[in-house]
């Protein structure tokens, strides 16, 4: 039970958190110490998908440590790139706000630079010139000063900076009369900010990169630690919020928000509806971000499947942004109620960063894969037919119709209709969790919800009569079951030992395969009369 106050502690999430109130990340600030702040000094980029603390990190390892910083000459600037239009302006801000602390800071203490700077603000504002910016970071050098630059939000210069303002930014921190320290946060890499028209410099180079994924398992410790002193919450709930968050900071502290002072003990998934739109707006930001680093596809194929070209290096940017994580088969296949989704690879698969995020990231691209369009066509063709067979030949009641009808006809004499029972009650239980964590799929017919295989397994092969009288005319059952094999194969685990080069020819077969079923749904469609129905 939460202690009754009248101040939610996580009334500030989604803000830059610093002071107390920041917890965690002791590996990350030791990197920017060693880094950054010691009297040898580089430039670090710190990285990560939106809202996961890069801001709040520099602000806590850095700004902090803003008067200490101070008593040891080094100025730490924390400069909000976001809003600025252009390169001029982006340069500009850079030596007002320098100047601004220096003032603040100086307090007439310097007379070299007191004397000096105002002659060239006002030169700066009389006109702009790179010149006189680059003078002046050489001045405020030469009187003895250290100035670590934090830029945050760093991917808005993409839309402004041309090849000679990157390579002028380098200058600075790369020459020894300016040496600027500078500590970017963005969600794209560096390297990837700084292309021009397929043009790339060489301002990455002077980085170290800092990829800050979820909180770590001592970081979620630390996390529950600092506040117990004021709410109590058992390992119940900290398992549940796990199951929504994945450790993600900025994600606890919003669900913890909306259930600080609730009665927690009783009926506790329900408690957590109020948030879940903020979690599924929260992906819809990180699938954005990683599309735009073209690692989508690569996670569709890994969490979803099929997999077919996604590389070792595209794997590793998306563990090392904690998009995803490995998990053994066992645990996801239980996540989905006994369904083997996504590639296996012996011991390992992949999930996204939470339970959650794993099912949406599922609800959104099973039955719709982008990069292999012909492929969702015909999956969600199959589907549709399915529903029509249903329709036609059970009427509503078709669960009950179909099952009945078994009984008496089975399709083939090692058909087992236990398993297909059992199967099937696989498929509602799935049906049940993805409508109780996304109740605008409620409604949907349970065919929706079938895997490739499923669609085949409970549905094709046990009505194959009728399939292969109106549908499925040319061929036998041997042969259209040679090629479901092959499209379920493919369709749901994958063995990592599959090298590219087969991959694409088993990807080259199964569109043909795709295109053949599609072909015999069309035609069917077309030709078909209405009233048909009754099993062949």
């Amino acid at each position: 039970m939460a202690a009754q106050s009248l101040n939610n502690p996580f009334a500030d999430y989604g803000k830059i958190v610093s002071g107390e109130r920041f917890v965690g990340r002791q590996e990350e600030i030791r990197m920017i110490n060693q880094r950054v702040l010691g009297t040898a000094y580089g430039n670090l980029a710190i990285m990560g998908l939106p809202r996961i603390g890069k801001s709040s990190l520099a602000w806590h390892a850095i700004m902090d440590r803003k008067e200490e910083l101070l008593a040891a000459q080094t100025v730490p600037v924390f400069f909000a790139t976001g809003p600025c239009d252009g390169s001029e302006r982006f340069f500009m801000n850079m030596v007002n706000l320098l100047h601004d602390e220096m003032e603040i800071e100086l307090d007439g203490g310097n007379e070299k630079y007191q004397r000096l700077a105002p002659k060239f603000i006002g030169q700066l504002k009389e006109k702009f010139d790179m010149n006189q910016v680059q003078s002046y970071f050489k001045l405020v050098k030469r009187c003895g000063y250290k100035t670590i630059f934090i830029f945050d939000e760093f991917d808005s210069v993409q839309s402004f900076f041309g090849m000679a303002d990157f390579q002028f930014l380098r200058e600075l921190s790369y020459n020894p009369d300016t040496h600027l320290c500078l500590v970017t946060c963005s969600r794209k890499a560096i390297e990837d900010i700084e292309v021009i028209d397929g043009a790339i410099s060489n301002f990455a180079g002077i980085f170290t990169d800092l990829r800050l994924g979820m909180f770590s398992e001592e970081d979620v410790a630390l996390y529950w630690e600092h506040f117990s002193s004021f709410w109590e919450v058992d390992e119940r709930y900290k398992r549940a919020v796990a199951y929504f968050t994945g450790n993600h900071p900025c994600l606890m502290d919003m669900v913890n928000f909306g259930m600080f002072n609730q009665d927690i003990t009783d009926g506790l998934f329900s408690r957590f509806d109020n948030v879940k739109l903020k979690l599924m707006e929260t992906l819809d930001s990180m699938v954005k971000t990683i599309e735009k680093d073209h690692l989508l596809d690569p996670a569709i194929q890994l969490v979803v499947g099929p997999y077919y070209n996604a590389g070792q290096m595209q794997i590793e940017k998306l563990l090392k942004y904690g998009f995803i994580k490995k998990v053994t088969p066992a645990y996801k296949e239980t996540l989905f109620d006994g369904m083997k989704i996504g590639p296996v690879w012996d011991t390992y698969c992949y999930m996204c960063f939470s339970d959650y995020s794993t099912l949406d990231f599922y609800r959104r691209y099973y039955a719709n894969v982008p990069y292999v369009a012909l492929w969702s066509e015909t999956e969600n063709l199959l589907r549709e037919t399915v529903k029509e067979y249903l329709r036609l030949n059970f009427l509503e009641d078709w669960e009950t119709g179909l099952a009945n009808f078994l009984e008496t006809n089975l399709p083939n004499p090692t058909f087992q209709i236990d398993r297909w029972r059992n199967n099937l009650e696989i498929l509602r239980r799935n049906r049940d969790r993805m409508i109780q964590n996304f109740p605008m799929m409620n409604g949907c017919h349970l065919a929706d919800f079938t895997l490739t295989s499923q669609i085949f397994d409970l549905f094709i092969r046990p009505g194959w009569s009728w399939f292969n009288a109106h549908i499925f005319i040319r061929g036998n059952y041997s042969e259209w079951n040679g090629k479901f094999d092959f499209l379920i194969r493919l369709r749901n685990p994958v063995a990592h030992n599959n090298v590219i080069g087969h991959m694409e020819e088993e990807m080259r077969v199964a569109r043909d395969y795709c295109q053949e079923i599609t072909a015999c749904i069309r035609e069917w469609q077309r030709n078909r009369g209405n009233g048909e129905g009754g099993h062949a």
